[in-house]
Parts: C-alpha cells; sequence; structure tokens
C-alpha cells in the first residue's frame, strides 16, 4: 500500500486523502478518483495503467482489506527498480538492528524520495536522491529509530517537491510528519548566502524552537549539514565560506551540546578547512612534523599500559574485556586552544592521549526483596557503582605507573557534563618525562554516550524515545527564551553564548545556610561571582556583600575557573551596585537587576514628582499628602490624561522645567474651574466620573498555575484575544509555579469575562484581580 499510495499522492497534485479504503479494485479506486475530481497527472495515469496490467491476472473479487494488503506489495515499474534497488543496497547493509516491517517502511520511503527528487541533481551533477541516502546512512550509523531515518529520506521533499506534509502524515504517520516539518521550517539555512542577517537570525530561531518540540529534527539536521560538508567543495567560494560558518558557529556547538563527538568533530575538521584554508595547512603541517616523536611515546604507552591493566588480578576478576587505544587532538580544537591561550604546540598537554574502556563482566547480583522492580533497580544501582568503582581502580595503576600532573585530573564520572559526558581524565609525563600525556578511563557505555550523545539511548532502551533530563532542561530554556525576546539577532546571540559556548563548572552555597551542602553549576564561560550569585537565588543575589573562592575574598568582577569553591555573605539591608550590570554575563543575573533597577528608578522618580507638584502647589493650600491614594488618582484621572497619579508623577520628571510650570499651571486653571478650596476640604466632591462596570480602568491580573510549556502563550492568546490594551506583561518561575502578570486598561465586565475564560486553561489554578485606582 505504502508504494502504491506513494505514486498516486505525489502524482496527484491537489490529493491530500483519497479515501481508498473499501475499494475493492484498483479499477474502482481509479473510479473513486475521477468521481471526486481528484485526476491526477498525466504520468500518474500511465503508472496506474501499468498497475492495471499487472493485476489483471489477479483474483478480482477479494475484501478490501486483503485488496490493499496486495497493494502493498507493488513495485515500481522495472525501469525505477534497478536504481531503487541500487540505493537500497548501499542504505540495507546499515539496517540490519532494524525489523523486517520496519525495512519494508523505511524501503518505501526510498521509493517515495526518488520518485520525488528523480528529475533533480546535486551541484556536484549527482542525482539528488543521493544525498537524502546519505542523510539515512549517516542516521543509520548512530542506529536511530526508523522514524528518523524514514524523516532523513523524506527531508528535502516537501520543500523542493510536490509530497505534501499530509501525503506523508497519511504514509508513514505523525512522528514522520512532525520531524519532517521541522525540518522544513528551517530548510532555509543552506540558503543564508543571499539573505540579511536579521533574516539569517529569524531561520536560526526556527531552528532552535523546531528543536524544541523533538530533537530528532536537530538529529536529521546534522546529519543533513554533515553530508552537506562533505560534498562543499563542489559550491562557489563565497558560499562555501558562509555555510562554513554558520556550521562552526552554530551547528557543531549543537552536536557538542547534544554530545555527539563524532559528527561535532568532523563538522569542525570540514569547517575550519574551509573557513581557515591557509591555518588548517598550517596547524596540520606543524602536527605532521612533531607526530613521529609523540606517536612513538603513544605506542609505547599504550602496550605498557595495556599489559598493566591485562596483568592486574582484580580487574582479571571483574573486566570482561580492557581496550587500550590512542587519539591525537582534533586540528580544529588544538588551533582553537592555540589561539585563546596563546600557547605553543608543545605546550598543549592533551595533544596525544590514551582512552581505555572498560567493558565489566555481567554479574547478576542477590536481591533480598520480592518485588522484581525493586530488584531490578538495585541491581541496576549496584552494578553502575561497581563500573565507577572499577573506572577509579584504573586510575589509581595509571598514576601508579607514571607521575601526574597536579591539579590535572578531571572528574566527569561524578560531576558529568550537561551533554551526559562520562570519563575520568589524568595528564601524566610518560615516556621518560619526553612528552605529557592524557589519559582517558570510561566503560563501553559512557563510552558510546561520548561518541554519540542522545543518540546512544536507541542503543540501550529498545529504539524507545528517552530524551536526557539535561538536554531537555536547556531546550525548555530555549522555548522559555523564544517566549520572551521578539528580537531574533537578540534571541540567538543569546543561545550561542549561553547555551552553545564554553562552560565552566563551579561550587558555590550562601554563607549563611551552613546546614546547605555546596551545589554544583554548570555557567558560560567568562561567568562571574555576580551570575553565580543569582543563580544560587535571584533574592539573596541582590542582597550579596562579600564572595569567597577557596577561602579568599575575590572581587564580584572575578572570573569563575573550573572548579572553583565560591561562598556567597549576604545581608538583608545591602543593596546592589549599578556596577553589577558590567559584571553580570548570563540573562538570569542582568535581568533581575536591570528590574530591581528599573524599579528604584521608578520609585526616584515617582517620589521627585511628588515633591514638583507638592512644591508647586503649595501656596494654593493644596498638597497630594492631604488627599487618599483613591482621589489622587482620580484628581489626576480629571485633570490630565494620565489615569494613574504615579505614573503622572514619572511624566512631570521627564518635562523640561519650562513644559513643567506650564503643565502644572493649566492644572492649577483646572482646579480654580472645580474649585480648589472644594477639593481641598472634601476631595470627593471635585468629581463626578462614573468609575461602574463599564468604565474603563487600570488593572493587574496576576495568572498563577503549574509551569509547562505552553503555559505563557495560551494565557498570553486568551488576554490578548480580550484585551485591546496591555501595558506590561512580566512572567516568574519557580521550580514547577509560575505566575503571569499583566498590567491591562480594561472594564470590570471584560475582567469578570476574561478571568472564567483564564481558569478553563489547563494549568492555571487561580487569577488575582488588583484594580490600581484602589489600592492603596
Amino acid at each position: 500500500m505504502l508504494a502504491y499510495s506513494a505514486s498516486i499522492l505525489f502524482y496527484g497534485n491537489h490529493i491530500e486523502r483519497t479515501h481508498c479504503i473499501g475499494c475493492k479494485r484498483l479499477g474502482s479506486l481509479w473510479t473513486h478518483l475521477q468521481e471526486k475530481s481528484l485526476i491526477p497527472t498525466v504520468r500518474a495515469k500511465a503508472s496506474v495503467a501499468y498497475y492495471m496490467r499487472i493485476l489483471t491476472t489477479r483474483q478480482r473479487e477479494e475484501d478490501s482489506e486483503n485488496d490493499l494488503e496486495q497493494l502493498s506489495f507493488v513495485k515500481l515499474p522495472h525501469e525505477k527498480l534497478q536504481p531503487v534497488e541500487y540505493y537500497w543496497s548501499q542504505l540495507e547493509t546499515q539496517l540490519t538492528y532494524h525489523s523486517t516491517s520496519d525495512l519494508r517502511v523505511i524501503k518505501s520511503a526510498l521509493q517515495l524520495a526518488y520518485q520525488a527528487h528523480e528529475l533533480q541533481k546535486r551541484h556536484s551533477g549527482d542525482p539528488f536522491i543521493t544525498h537524502p541516502v546519505a542523510v539515512a546512512n549517516i542516521l543509520a550509523e548512530l542506529r536511530m529509530d526508523r522514524d528518523t531515518i524514514v524523516a532523513g529520506l523524506l527531508h528535502d521533499t516537501v520543500e523542493d517537491t510536490e509530497v505534501t506534509l499530509s501525503t506523508i502524515e497519511q504514509l508513514f504517520g505523525m512522528e514522520v510528519r512532525r520531524i519532517v516539518e521541522g525540518e522544513t521550517k528551517v530548510s532555509k539555512l543552506p540558503k543564508m548566502a543571499d539573505i540579511s542577517i536579521d533574516k539569517q537570525a529569524e531561520n536560526l530561531r526556527q531552528l532552535f524552537i523546531a528543536m524544541t518540540e523533538d530533537w530528532r529534527i536537530i538529529i536529521v539536521k546534522l546529519a543533513d549539514r554533515l553530508h552537506n560538508m562533505r560534498t562543499l567543495q563542489f559550491m562557489k567560494q563565497a558560499k562555501r565560506h558562509k555555510i562554513a560558518k554558520e556550521t562552526l558557529d552554530i551547528f557543531a556547538p549543537l552536536a557538542h551540546r547534544l554530545g555527539m563527538w563524532q559528527i561535532k568533530a568532523e563538522l569542525e575538521r570540514l569547517g575550519f578547512m574551509y573557513l581557515y584554508p591557509s591555518e588548517y595547512e598550517e596547524i596540520r603541517q606543524l602536527v605532521e612534523k612533531k607526530l613521529p616523536k609523540y606517536m612513538r611515546v603513544l605506542e609505547e604507552s599504550r602496550q605498557a599500559l595495556k599489559t598493566a591493566l591485562q596483568n592486574d588480578v582484580i580487574l582479571q576478576q571483574s573486566v570482561a574485556q580492557v581496550e587500550v587505544s590512542a587519539r591525537i587532538k582534533e586540528l580544529y580544537s588544538l588551533w582553537k586552544k592555540m589561539q585563546q591561550h596563546g600557547k605553543d604546540i608543545e605546550d598543549i598537554y592533551d595533544l596525544v592521549a590514551l582512552r581505555v574502556l572498560i567493558t565489566p563482566k555481567p554479574m547478576q547480583l542477590e536481591c533480598c526483596s520480592s518485588d522484581a522492580s525493586q530488584c531490578n533497580e538495585w541491581n541496576r544501582k549496584m552494578l553502575e557503582t561497581l563500573e565507577k568503582s572499577l573506572c577509579y581502580y584504573t586510575l589509581g595503576i595509571v598514576h601508579a605507573m607514571w607521575q601526574p600532573f597536579p591539579c590535572r585530573v578531571k572528574d566527569y564520572i561524578a560531576f558529568p557534563k550537561e551533554n551526559g559526558y562520562q570519563s575520568l581524565h589524568t595528564t601524566v609525563m610518560a615516556g621518560g618525562a619526553q612528552a605529557p600525556l592524557e589519559v582517558q578511563i570510561r566503560t563501553l557505555e559512557m563510552h558510546l554516550v561520548a561518541e554519540y550523545g542522545m543518540a546512544a539511548h536507541w542503543m540501550y532502551k529498545d529504539n524507545s524515545v528517552v530524551i536526557a533530563s539535561k538536554a531537555t532542561r536547556w531546550m525548555s530554556t530555549i522555548v522559555e527564551w523564544g517566549d520572551e525576546i521578539a528580537n531574533s539577532r537578540e534571541f540567538v546571540e543569546l543561545v550561542r553564548r549561553e547555551l552553545l559556548g564554553s562552560r565552566v563548572f563551579v561550587f558555590a552555597k550562601f554563607e549563611s545556610y551552613s546546614d546547605r551542602c555546596l551545589e554544583i553549576f554548570n555557567l558560560p564561560r567568562g561567568s562571574t561571582i555576580v551570575d553565580i550569585a543569582f543563580q544560587l537565588d535571584s533574592c539573596l543575589g541582590l542582597r550579596m556583600t562579600c564572595a569567597r573562592v577557596h577561602g579568599k575574598i575575590v572581587p564580584f568582577w572575578y572570573i569563575l575557573e573550573n572548579a572553583d569553591v565560591v561562598t556567597i555573605a549576604c545581608n538583608s539591608s545591602a543593596e546592589p551596585q549599578i556596577e553589577w550590570m558590567d559584571y553580570a554575563k548570563t540573562r538570569i543575573a542582568k535581568r533581575n537587576l536591570r528590574l530591581y533597577f528599573d524599579q528604584m528608578h521608578t520609585k526616584q522618580c515617582i517620589q521627585t514628582g511628588f515633591h514638583i507638584w507638592n512644591h508647586y502647589f503649595d501656596k494654593y493650600g493644596i498638597s497630594l499628602e492631604s488627599l487618599k491614594e483613591k482621589e489622587r488618582h482620580k484628581m489626576v484621572y480629571i485633570l490630565t490624561e494620565f489615569d494613574d497619579w504615579k505614573r503622572y508623577c514619572i511624566h512631570l520628571t521627564s518635562l523640561p522645567i519650562d513644559e513643567r510650570h506650564q503643565e502644572l499651571e493649566d492644572i492649577r486653571l483646572g482646579l480654580e474651574t472645580i474649585g480648589y478650596p472644594l477639593l481641598r476640604l472634601n476631595p470627593m466632591k471635585c468629581t463626578n466620573v462614573d468609575f461602574s462596570k463599564n468604565s474603563l480602568s487600570s488593572f493587574w491580573l496576576r495568572v498563577f498555575g503549574k509551569d509547562r510549556n505552553g503555559l505563557l502563550s495560551d494565557v498570553s492568546a486568551v488576554v490578548s484575544r480580550s484585551i485591546s490594551c496591555i501595558k506590561q506583561t512580566n512572567s516568574v518561575t519557580q521550580g514547577t509555579e509560575a505566575m503571569l502578570e499583566y498590567h491591562v486598561e480594561s472594564t470590570s465586565k471584560e475582567i469578570e469575562n476574561i478571568k472564567c475564560l483564564l481558569l478553563e486553561i489547563i494549568g492555571v489554578e487561580r487569577v488575582v484581580v488588583n484594580d490600581i485606582h484602589q489600592m492603596e
């Protein structure tokens, strides 16, 4: 059915659903299409005629279910069969981990992709179908699930051919449609050579947002970009330069964030080669020149370590296999390190490294509980502890063999990286103290996560979709920023700096909380004491008075380093200084400081305006101090265009002196008209304004509920549909709780209606409304 329907649905330009279920024969299906005015193209008619000839020898009176089952095995015409079989033979060898039913679906996707791209060519002159097949091969190497590989085959069909998303959903399901749709949203990225910076930023924004809907979208995009980089030599030089820069700026860091080291390394190598060809060649020749010296030391050290581990009695009892391999640092990483730190190649300690992979022996531990699930969980934890212990034990053997460098042991097992990477790193002096040597120690499972990142979950979870909690956390941050930041350039720069840039790990706590343990934080490189204070607690961060790193007092502009231990002291009477804005690097610190200083500025402006008003009208015996809050609002409402006396005070401070005096004089004349003595004695007599349910007023609308993806957009949609004047919005989240705040101008009747609508939204628990005119 898939192969046949793909042909009909593709060639029928306007067909989204044929409703062919229940057709007894192919002939009745054709009649059905004609009756519904869903006549496909001439090419489709020829295909159907061919299929009709094939079916003449078949049983015509079968029931519809059997008929459709037969149609699922219909093959392409002979002239098209050979190229499809050729491409299938390239792909099938990588798909041995899939079931027979999955292979049939994937092959049907290949047939649809071949028909869709049949007349298209790549810049190299090769048939376009070679690209989706290559993308699917890369995904198969990552052992991705069936839907991801199908999406990889079809990822260009919707944009470049007549295939629709409806067709894809009907043939392959909603999951495939969602991935292909996500790809289509960001498909303009390779074409950025001819568009503006703002358009480029908007497209990148779409990429990041689409990625959060299903992270398989970005894995397909990375596979797509990797093959495009492998064939970049066929593009013009200007376009090669732009695509290579984008790869190094966006896609390689994304692969790193997802823990996909293999893809990240190749993207960096190719991007480096095309963007900086002279530097690439220079560093390549430099490494090539130094390599003989390092390779001798590396091979001798590898053999010595392998022998020591294989002969160790404890490891012989607990480990099934120990592998010791050698690796050389990637050229781009080496060049970047030399550029950033101004180092020579001799000063790079991890230029060469040994990697130890430990595979523990399978064992079944005895569990006392009768609950099978509890026993399984207990066994899992015990085996995990055993694997980690073997890594630490191996580290001890390494240090017994060679002298370790001080402060060069990195424990990513106890403190994994955000992308899930786990390993022990140490740098030792090997080969007669001729060269520093890095040794990495990890289990086989840790190694697969290090190489394939989030894609490694399919290797352990029987193709179930498991999303790592850490990855979901930073993807949730992207969703939050997408809701808050309208400017695409600002959004993209924030993601690049805070999520895709280099990171540092620090330990921190507040000094006053002696019972609280140190917490570990992962911050963008370049973060300061101000940033870590607001990571700990946004409220207490405003009250910071002193900071210590490793027990020594440091200034607030101190730039944090890996493994720093930070203690923050605070005082309830302390206030932040404006200089902190210059020290803050992270969004959370800048946002809290900006909000604080905006509120402080507003408060000072209100006080200044209040003083100006009283000073001017004091000689007339009128003072705002003699009026209650509600009466001040009403007086300002009558005499000015403002409905809030505090806003009017702020307005006064912004006026030049001559304009200010003229405006106050106009107000004085207004007061004479309504009789300011009466106002002074009984302010309520000055107004006949109707503040009923149909009159406009200013309100604070506060919505409380459980935080979830889409809550902000759902609530904002209801508010914007019901109220035309929204003056200010704020949102605050703490754990699973969320508070959304709107300053609106509306009537009481409208506010009552909107409260009912808001309480119907999933996650909203209560709605609080405050009339600003009635606030004391």
